[in-house]
């Protein structure tokens, strides 16, 4: 009798121990999990503004575009950098600028506040919005009421006014009779197309003196062309 109370307690206390263990591989797992998925989402956000970046957009507009061609609706991109950015660098410090850029991509945020909408840091000065579902006419609304928002910033005194140059490029007449190739390669190219649009339009603000809204439009088929 005593054997067999003493082989029961060993079973027991065998099945404690896998029990144990198991549940300490999977919280285990399920914490690499979060730690895995917590980088992906730094790898995607820009460490400073916390904007999403590049590569955010990158992985997303596959399916932006499908959206818009789901949706027959036009796609915009407001291209913009904030104007001598090098020069607030040389007067005010890095330091400063930084908490100068966190500022203003808070301003962004609000200012571009549907759900829908996203302020991406681009690179250095540059930004991007994305704007599905957006005319040209709704687009420079938005893009002129940006401009003032920055101009009215005051953030670095009445000496340290800071202006930003926009470009507006909006695609429209989304239609799967013009794509009809959906691969990765063909929306690259599509996307592509449509940021050296915007790209080119930014320049000629900076072009026209700074501190200007320039803007675009045409169709998918002109796009790709």
């Amino acid at each position: 009798m005593e054997i067999i109370v003493v082989i029961v307690i060993i079973l027991v206390l065998i099945l404690l121990a896998i029990v144990v263990t198991l549940a300490l591989v999977v919280k285990q797992n399920f914490q690499q999990k979060k730690v895995i998925e917590m980088l992906k989402g730094l790898i995607l956000i820009d460490p400073l503004t916390r904007l999403a970046n590049q590569r955010w957009l990158e992985n997303n507009i596959p399916r932006i575009i499908k959206v818009a061609l789901r949706q027959k609706r036009p796609l915009t991109f407001i291209m913009f950098d904030v104007d001598y950015l090098k020069k607030l660098n040389d007067t005010y410090g890095h330091p400063a600028v930084n908490k100068y850029l966190q500022a203003f991509a808070r301003k962004m945020t609000e200012v571009c506040s549907r759900p829908e909408d996203i302020v991406i840091r681009w690179g250095g000065d540059e930004f991007l919005v994305v704007l599905p579902d957006t005319d040209l006419s709704g687009a420079k609304i938005l893009a002129e009421e940006m401009r003032k928002v920055v101009s009215d910033m005051n953030f670095f005194g009445e000496d340290g006014k800071t202006t930003i140059s926009l470009g507006v490029f909006t695609t429209t007449d989304f239609t799967h009779e013009v794509i009809k190739d959906l691969s990765e390669g063909a929306i690259k190219h599509l996307y592509e197309k449509i940021i050296t649009e915007a790209d080119l339009l930014l320049y000629r603000a900076k072009e026209a003196g700074r501190n200007k809204v320039v803007s675009a439009k045409a169709t998918l088929k002109e796009v790709l062309a």
